[in-house]
């Protein structure tokens, strides 16, 4: 009789333990604290964090039927985890480079980029933009500016009918004035200018016109009138004596047209003229001479 219930006892502990030291051999977890739920790769994790290396879930095959059969348990834990499935860890942004809100650490794209619109984003600027999300630096600034400029006098002249033609005296000397210019300029953001209107301006000091006085008496060129007496006479006087050494005699001796030439040089250069008078004054004062000593 004890020997009955000694193999009655030895079959029921095959028939409960044995599916256990499969699990155990399989690596179902049991020596990681047991599973904490299915994987999304298929294979069960365990609590302690690890995969399990041949027991799969969600109707996968494992490869173990045994273990599906015998071990109620884990077969009830898989079926209730079948529907605890893990969802991927996805981070939800814009994912192209180009957007304005390009997010570099998504990978599931949620449609919510935004094209870049280039334009000036300062709002004290001329030409803001508020629909612009990237500056382009080309914001304009509205500046007002003045400056100091003169006023150029004017010249009057007076003519002095007592004073000799081409003759001027300044009597009143000019001062130039001054005015305020306001603009309105256009700048980039350093300050370089774009554009500049005036608007204004405004007379600071009046300029004094300058008085010049300008003779307009005429006076009889001396020298001129001479010349011509002193031409005259040449011509006269050579005309009448040929063999004279003057100049204009050996003028009148040469033929042809070299005589005209000659002519116009004579009448049109002084010098000749007055070497033919002083000649004509040494010649005359040897007769002379030569005369009183008779």
């Amino acid at each position: 009789m004890r020997k009955v219930v000694g193999c009655m006892v030895v079959f029921v502990c095959l028939v409960l333990f044995t599916p256990l030291v499969v699990n155990a051999q399989r690596g179902c977890c049991s020596s990681h604290g047991g599973v904490d739920y299915c994987g999304s790769g298929g294979k069960y994790i365990c609590k302690d964090g690890t995969t399990s290396p041949s027991c799969t879930c969600s109707g996968g095959n494992s490869g173990n039927s045994n273990y599906s059969s015998n071990n109620s348990s884990s077969s009830s834990y898989s079926n209730n985890q079948s529907s605890r499935q893990v969802t991927p860890n996805y981070i939800y942004g814009c994912m192209d480079k180009n957007a304005y809100n390009y997010n570099a650490k998504a990978n599931k794209d949620d449609g919510s980029c935004i094209a870049k619109k280039y334009g000036c984003m300062d709002n004290s600027a001329i030409n803001y933009d508020a629909s612009a999300n990237v500056t382009d630096d080309s914001c304009k600034y509205k500046k007002t500016a003045t400056e100091i400029k003169k006023i150029k006098f004017k010249t009057e002249y007076k003519e002095n009918n007592e004073m000799p033609e081409g003759e001027k005296k300044t009597l009143k000397k000019g001062i130039n004035g001054k005015k305020e210019v306001t603009y309105e300029i256009t700048v980039d953001k350093n300050e370089k200018i774009i554009s500049k209107n005036r608007v204004s301006e405004k007379v600071i000091s009046e300029p004094v016109a300058e008085i010049i006085e300008v003779g307009t008496k005429q006076s009889i060129p001396v020298l001129g009138f001479v010349w011509i007496i002193c031409v005259v006479i040449m011509f006269v006087y050579a005309n009448g004596h040929r063999n004279d050494d003057l100049l204009l005699s050996k003028i009148y001796n040469t033929v042809g047209w070299p005589k005209i030439l000659l002519f116009v040089i004579y009448i049109i250069f002084i010098v000749p003229v007055f070497i033919d008078i002083v000649t004509f004054g040494v010649n005359y004062l040897k007769k002379r001479i030569i005369l009183s000593e008779k």
